[in-house]
């Protein structure tokens, strides 16, 4: 089991959204390691559940070639830093 899979599916999403540059569903995909739908269904989740409010910003292209970006408005019920620290790799202590 890899430290990635010690969190939720939807804390993987939050903190990509906190810590990428203008994150496409891919790049949140491929961050959190979960399919681009399972992101969408979490996107939803956090907006529907826990009030953080997003949109997607369509342009000419991302960061990764795709059509638009995300973008947080609210974090709702989160704390920014808080969200950021906890999905932070932990150093390794010696045995």
């Amino acid at each position: 089991m890899s430290e990635e899979d010690d969190f939720p599916p939807i804390l993987r999403v939050l903190n990509a959204l906190c810590t990428l540059q203008q994150p496409s569903t891919a790049m949140l995909a491929g961050s959190s390691g979960l399919s681009e739908w399972a992101v969408k269904r979490q996107l939803v989740n956090l907006r529907d559940t826990f009030k953080v409010q997003w949109r997607f910003e369509r342009s000419g292209k991302s960061v990764d070639g795709g059509r638009g970006h995300y973008v947080i408005e609210d974090m709702g019920v989160f704390d920014r830093s808080k969200v950021i620290g906890l999905c932070l790799p932990k150093p390794k202590t010696k045995a």
